[in-house]
């Protein structure tokens, strides 16, 4: 394990970025169906989670992961993303490894792309004002 990776920064990452959204949407999708009466609410919960999942939270995590260590960006990015697509593909049914890695791919793709954009960040705010370091 090296050492900078931190690990606090993953967890705190690995839980904004995918349990809370994830149970915030999957709350929304039982009260709309609690209220319209539907006796199902599977397709709108996921539907929203899913949506939520694959455009909106490896990148956030990623950032967020990226910003919290403020060390090893990149790395960071990367294994709070591969920590959410195990987490997303877990809670599929049926559980298939293809879900895993299609979600390993696109989830490390954002993550990173979330975690550089951290890092693209604070080196322009370092250049302008000195007060922040890679």
């Amino acid at each position: 394990m090296p050492a900078d990776l931190r690990i606090s920064a993953l967890l705190i990452s690995l839980c904004g970025g995918y349990v809370l959204p994830i149970g915030f949407f999957f709350l929304v999708g039982m009260l709309i169906a609690s209220l319209s009466g539907a006796t199902t609410f599977h397709n709108l919960w996921l539907s929203l989670a899913i949506n939520a999942a694959l455009l909106i939270c490896p990148f956030g995590a990623g950032y967020w992961a990226a910003r919290l260590a403020q060390t090893s960006p990149l790395l960071h990015g990367l294994l709070v993303s591969l920590m959410g697509a195990l987490l997303i593909s877990l809670m599929t049914r049926p559980y298939s490894v293809n879900t895993l890695l299609f979600s390993a791919l696109w989830f490390s793709a954002l993550g990173v792309t979330g975690a550089w954009w951290w890092r693209r960040r604070a080196a322009q705010s370092t250049r302008v004002d000195g007060s922040l370091t890679n």
